[in-house]
C-alpha cells in the first residue's frame, strides 16, 4: 500500500494544465492472461490529446544499489533515500524499471508522489538512455 504523501508537497504538480511526466501513481499493472497486481508506477509521459499514460513498473522486491540511489542495472530507477521516499509517496525502497513499460487510460490511477527533484529527473534521465528511450 502506498505512502500518504502530504497534499502540499503535491499541489503544484496537479495544477490544471501542469505536466503529468514523473508522477508517482498507484495502480495495477498486469501481468499477461488474467493476472496482476497493484503497485507504484512512474509516469513516463502523458499524451494530452488522449490522455494516455506512459508507466513505468516499480518494485519494492530487489532493490539493489551500487552507491546511494544507483541500481546495479542501469535502465533502473531508484528511489531509497528517506527524503526521496516521502517525496515520490513511497514508504519501501523502490526500483522503476524503464525498459518495463505500457500505455494505459489515466481513469484507475492515484497520484502518490511525485519524482521531480533535479537528482531524481537526472537519475530518470540516465536510466532513460540505458533503456534506449532517446
Amino acid at each position: 500500500m502506498p505512502m500518504h504523501t502530504d497534499a502540499a508537497l503535491l499541489s503544484p504538480c496537479l495544477k490544471a494544465g501542469a505536466p503529468r511526466a514523473h508522477l508517482v501513481v498507484w495502480g495495477f499493472w498486469p501481468y499477461g492472461g488474467d493476472g496482476g497486481k497493484n503497485r507504484p508506477l512512474l509516469v513516463l509521459s502523458m499524451d494530452e490529446s488522449t490522455g494516455r499514460l506512459e508507466l513505468v513498473y516499480g518494485s519494492s522486491q530487489h532493490v539493489c544499489e551500487v552507491r546511494p540511489s544507483e541500481s546495479d542495472i542501469k535502465s533502473e530507477f531508484l528511489v531509497t533515500q528517506p527524503g526521496e521516499k516521502a517525496i515520490a509517496g513511497l514508504a519501501k525502497p523502490t526500483r522503476f524499471d524503464l525498459k518495463k513499460r505500457m500505455l494505459v487510460s489515466s481513469d484507475g490511477y492515484t497520484v502518490i508522489g511525485h519524482a521531480r527533484t533535479n537528482a531524481m529527473l537526472c537519475r530518470i534521465g540516465k536510466a532513460a538512455k540505458a533503456a534506449d528511450l532517446y
